[in-house]
């Protein structure tokens, strides 16, 4: 899964990390974000059926997190990176945040810290931590390399 947006070379991701290999998500088309987001969805919905809404860092996770949203029928709340400022309805109770790659959790932690209180769990369409946060369980498609 996720082969066919993998690209091979010397990147410098956004965790600051090193990796030979980029996921580009920005070249999915829309039926492909749509379905793999469905997916995402349904792990969500069997053990979290109970949310108030979804939110998401700005600005990688904001479709998957969107048709997350959708299929919960919740609102979205987009957490902006340069001034943590939060873009969408003012809302309190249960939340999920869902981003497109998860694996050093800073970004996490930022949407986490924004918000004032714990997240039920945090989901993407790929892991490539070295471990998974403590914190909150966290869900996903396919586990990957991680990044150096």
């Amino acid at each position: 899964m996720f082969e066919e947006i993998r690209l091979e070379g010397n990147f410098t991701l956004s965790s600051g990390k090193r990796s030979n290999y980029y996921y580009a998500f920005e070249t999915l088309t829309p039926t492909e974000v749509k379905s793999y987001s469905y997916k995402l969805s349904s792990l969500l919905t069997e053990k979290f059926p109970k949310i108030d809404y979804i939110a998401t860092p700005a600005y990688g996770g904001i479709p998957i997190a969107f048709c997350v949203a959708l299929d919960f029928c919740r609102p979205l709340v987009v957490v902006e990176k340069r001034y943590n400022a939060i873009r969408g309805p003012k809302t309190k109770g249960p939340y999920i945040i869902v981003d497109d790659v998860i694996s050093t959790y800073d970004e996490i932690r930022r949407v986490e810290k924004t918000i004032g209180y714990p997240p039920l769990a945090v989901a993407a369409f790929i892991f490539r931590g070295s471990s998974e946060a403590k914190e909150w369980p966290t869900i996903y498609l396919e586990k990957k390399e991680e990044e150096l």
